[in-house]
């Protein structure tokens, strides 16, 4: 990636978010975990709301098409609030992609299930609502393996139990 190559650091965490939507579109989710993943430290560092809050709605279509809908619901919640009544998250071409993962979140949740559980993200601390989407992008990408994450990203992987 030339971004990496030039320490252009916004430049690679774009650029790993967008191909984290496509990897989730082909159905390789955790590929899609693992850029999600990587993208979301760079944004929260440099504290682009707008960039973290899409990264939050990039995570939450991962869970949606991993079938865990509420965590689904909650990270769509989260990034919604954390820009108010801003929709630029809402933008083209990502737009398209985060209306379907929020209906199969919806369908597979029911209407109320869905709304109780996007209220709840809506109420998240930042911090919080950076450290669960950091923590579900570990688990689908780094399947079978403990992980403990703050919302900086600094993981500490503990062998699996037996």
């Amino acid at each position: 990636m030339l971004q990496r190559l030039a320490g252009d650091a916004w430049g690679v965490s774009n650029s790993l978010a967008y191909l984290g939507l496509l990897a989730s579109e082909r159905g390789d989710q955790t590929r899609a975990a693992a850029a999600h993943q990587e993208s979301l430290g760079p944004r929260w560092t440099a504290r682009d709301w707008e960039d973290v809050a899409g990264s939050l709605a990039d995570v939450a279509v991962v869970a949606a098409a991993v079938e865990r809908s509420e965590a689904a619901a909650r990270l769509f919640g989260a990034a919604d609030a954390m820009l108010g009544e801003d929709e630029r998250v809402r933008k083209l071409p990502e737009r398209a992609v985060y209306e379907r993962g929020e209906l199969r979140a919806r369908t597979a949740l029911g209407a109320d299930a869905f709304m109780a559980a996007f209220s709840a993200g809506s109420a998240l601390p930042r911090e919080r609502a950076i450290a669960e989407a950091v923590a579900f992008a570990d688990e689908i990408a780094h399947p079978g393996a403990r992980q403990s994450s703050g919302p900086l990203g600094d993981k500490v992987e503990e062998p699996p139990p037996g």
